[in-house]
């Protein structure tokens, strides 16, 4: 990432009554002389020129934390040349009080004003837009390392949410790029999964409405619209969610190319889309068509995985659910037997999805 060093000492050395003046906009006192330089804003000037100075990593730092959500900034989400100076820039940072780092969690907290005046300042000098982009590509590649099942990547997942959000409803850029719509497409997929379903299903409709209009390939375009799918099968928008995913099902049958890096469930792309047909079937109580279509998904990941994988025993516990359904509870509790006994073979026995299969065991 290109250094801040060079650019912030011209313009701060060369401007600095101008951007006092600026940096003051939002920090007026009606009863203050204009006259009278703005304490506030030339105590934060003279700050940030010194950290610049001292330490240029910190002030990029400060640039991506003013485009994202103040609170709950975890440090993973900064880019780092080294731990060691990585360290050394969030040392700086703190030691002239822009930022509060709590070491017990990793998190980083900016005060709304130390926010505001920095992102005035880069917009003063028209870099914030770059800036945003910087921080939509940092929260796309920090997404993309925590998108496992684990209950700590499922919480990094939902910290990330309100830093999303902040940069997607605070840019003016129409987001009409991939980076943009990878982004969307990741706060949609965390709020569905966190039960914010009107939420999720408001950004998805952004995704699909920018895929479309980038003109980008179908595969990707399809990937969408049985995301949406099964977003509005959420909401009992039955009739629409079945013509999208049969559709999306039917698309996915004549490629081997689609899939999601950005949407918190397994990305392969043949699970999802008979989820999405076996979903619509169980809720609309069409459970002979919910077991064929389960038969057909078991048979393509088998071909696909082997007889073994977790997505293979995660198919057979919706079967299972689905004999229950259908009052046949001998061949539902020994499909949950065979489930329970393979996963604790391949995942172990405290993994979550053996858990899992335990509490239906539980309960035949």
């Amino acid at each position: 990432m290109a250094s801040l060093e060079n650019g912030y000492i011209r313009s701060l050395d060369a401007q600095e009554q101008d951007a006092i003046n600026f940096l003051s906009e939002d920090f007026e006192d009606e009863g203050r002389y204009q006259s009278i330089r703005n304490p506030i804003a030339n105590t934060w000037l003279v700050s940030f020129q010194n950290l610049v100075k001292q330490n240029s990593l910190a002030g990029d730092f400060l640039s991506l934390m003013a485009c994202i959500n103040t609170l709950d900034i975890p440090i993973a989400f900064l880019p780092r040349p080294s731990q060691l100076e990585l360290e050394r820039a969030i040392g700086a940072l703190s030691s002239y009080s822009f930022i509060k780092v709590r070491t017990t969690n990793n998190l980083i907290d900016m005060h709304r004003l130390e926010q505001l005046a920095m992102r005035n300042w880069l917009n003063h000098l028209n870099r914030l837009s770059g800036w945003q982009i910087c921080a939509a590509i940092l929260l796309v590649n920090h997404a993309q390392d925590i998108n496992g099942a684990e209950i700590t990547h499922l919480q990094a997942r939902r910290a990330l949410i309100p830093h999303a959000i902040y940069l997607l409803e605070s840019t003016t850029d129409n987001h009409e790029d991939y980076i943009w719509s990878e982004l969307t497409l990741f706060v949609s997929g965390c709020l569905y999964e966190s039960g914010r379903i009107s939420e999720a299903t408001r950004y998805c409709l952004e995704v699909v409405d920018i895929t479309e209009k980038l003109g980008r390939d179908e595969c990707t375009v399809t990937r969408n619209k049985a995301l949406l799918s099964r977003m509005k099968s959420a909401q009992e928008e039955y009739e629409e969610a079945e013509i999208m995913a049969m559709k999306a099902l039917q698309s996915s049958e004549k490629s081997e190319n689609i899939s999601s890096t950005m949407w918190p469930i397994p990305p392969q792309h043949t699970r999802l889309y008979h989820d999405n047909g076996t979903i619509l079937y169980i809720r609309t109580g069409r459970l002979v068509n919910a077991k064929e279509l389960t038969q057909q998904q078991v048979i393509i990941l088998t071909k696909l995985h082997g007889p073994d994988h977790p997505l293979i025993l995660s198919t057979r516990s919706t079967q299972a659910r689905i004999y229950y359904g259908m009052w046949k509870l001998k061949e539902a509790a020994e499909l949950d037997e065979k489930v329970f006994q393979q996963f604790c073979k391949v995942s172990g026995p405290e993994h979550q999805q053996t858990l899992g299969a335990m509490c239906y065991l539980s309960v035949t």
